[in-house]
């Protein structure tokens, strides 16, 4: 430990001691099985460490219909903690007959573990493949013994998304380590962020999949790259794709990482242009997949007309010759602020709708800051053209894949909008990297003051969501 102390930065440490800490408090305040649909993906585990199978099938028909392991079956409702998911007026179950009632009924199973009717084995298995041997390490323990060690196994996801957040602020502002420590202490504290890190979900392996490819990126088209950082690259953008859906976006972001370093790789800046042309193509391309994915593959008229009247309605208001609700009223605002900031457990544990605005108008503040930030550096931006090139599209495409995704649910009559707030945290590296090019371009101790500031808003935040957990299970 003191040779690990030695090789990091303080600060980092110290971040990485904070986001450690804040997710120990939510793996054991929040319930078992609260979590967004936690308790089909311990079943994918369950199923491979207990079967020594895969059961990956793409068939989405299996969506709607459970077969659970028989001891999450007993867990869930001996336990009193079926009741409890979504229903605000329960609490969590501490009683000593809860206890015992569940240890009765487990003792008396002999079920095995049911495979190919859960809806998360629709997902690829790479993430349930790691969380596998955390489930082999606990088999000898009860149900709940194995579920709150899978949550602890996302600790190391987490500061690989910290780790990997702090490299991509070195390298933007590599003289200015406050504002490293400010976008990385953002993201440190970031509550969807902390709350996935105690929910057996793929999504914080997929988060750590994308700051890991968002870093990497960023220092292969910075820096001469090395066989190491190309064969990283690689893997990356094969990892994205058997993680989970919306990990497919990874395959082309990696691919422009490729791109717009291969002038340096082969050391012939002739080839820049064929780079650059290279670059667009491959972001057009991922831009009609997402189109076509969305649209269900068809490019009829109506159905491209449907999936800009969507995006528009995503993003601004809708115009009057415009498809009427088309996005169920479920637009940006609601995906940042009310599911990025807010929205916990099943979605019930909620902030108020005044520090929802509040928070509305936090994060306007804080993108206008960023954008000003972008203007009044655009010298240093054009300095690091290809790296703020490399963002972008990757932003782009990723955001484009749950649009598409959101676009087919709608055409295919479910109606449901699909991104969830915590789809975002693939970008929680970009969300510390706006809010430290927010203040970026203030002079001096007032730059300092005013992160400070925002650092201590931030971690507010993190307290008060932790506060509202607690209250509705515990009060």
């Amino acid at each position: 430990m003191r040779a690990v102390r030695r090789r990091l930065p303080w600060s980092l440490f110290t971040l990485l001691a904070l986001a450690t800490g804040l997710s120990v408090c939510w793996n054991v305040a929040l319930p078992p099985l609260q979590g967004p649909d936690e308790i089909e993906h311990i079943a994918y585990v369950e199923a491979i460490g207990a079967h020594g199978t895969i059961p990956w099938t793409a068939v989405r028909s299996a969506r709607g219909r459970t077969a659970l392991p028989a001891d999450e079956t007993v867990a869930a409702s001996a336990s009193n903690l079926a009741d409890l998911r979504a229903n605000p007026g329960a609490r969590a179950p501490a009683s000593t007959v809860d206890v015992a009632s569940w240890r009765q009924a487990d003792a008396a199973i002999r079920g095995g573990v049911a495979v190919g009717s859960v809806a998360s084995m629709s997902n690829p298995p790479l993430a349930y493949l790691y969380l596998t041997p955390w489930y082999l390490a606990a088999s000898d323990q009860g149900f709940f013994a194995r579920a709150f060690v899978l949550r602890l196994a996302n600790i190391p996801l987490l500061l690989i998304v910290i780790a990997a957040t702090w490299g991509l602020l070195g390298l933007a502002f590599p003289a200015r380590r406050w504002l490293q420590v400010l976008g990385t202490g953002a993201v440190a504290v970031q509550p969807q962020l902390i709350q996935m890190s105690a929910v057996v979900n793929p999504d914080l392996f997929l988060a750590a999949l994308w700051a890991t490819t968002l870093f990497l990126g960023v220092l292969l088209v910075e820096q001469p790259p090395t066989r190491w950082r190309v064969a990283a690259m690689v893997l990356l953008g094969i990892a994205g794709p058997l993680t989970h859906g919306r990990g497919l976006a990874l395959a082309p972001a990696a691919a422009i990482a490729l791109l717009l370093s291969w002038d340096r790789w082969r050391g012939n800046p002739g080839r820049r242009s064929v780079a650059k042309w290279a670059v667009a193509a491959v972001a057009v391309g991922s831009a009609a997949v997402a189109l076509l994915y969305g649209t269900r593959f068809s490019l009829a008229p109506a159905d491209v007309r449907q999936a800009a009247s969507y995006l528009w309605q995503f993003y601004l208001p809708r115009l009057p010759f415009m498809t009427a609700h088309l996005t169920h009223g479920y637009g940006v605002g609601t995906v940042v602020t009310d599911r990025f900031f807010s929205g916990f457990a099943s979605l019930e544990v909620a902030f108020s709708p005044a520090m929802l605005r509040a928070f509305a108008w936090g994060i306007a503040g804080l993108a206008v800051a960023a954008v000003a930030g972008l203007i009044l550096q655009r010298g240093a931006v054009a300095r690091h053209g290809r790296a703020a090139v490399f963002l972008v599209l990757a932003g782009v495409i990723g955001v484009l894949v749950l649009h598409a995704a959101a676009l087919r649910s709608i055409v295919g009559g479910s109606g449901d909008p699909v991104i969830a707030g915590r789809y975002l945290l693939a970008f929680v590296a970009l969300y510390g990297l706006a809010v430290a090019t927010a203040v970026s371009w203030l002079p001096g101790r007032a730059g300092a003051a005013v992160g400070g500031a925002l650092l201590a808003a931030l971690a507010a935040i993190q307290i008060g969501a932790f506060g509202i957990l607690v209250e509705r299970f515990y009060a």
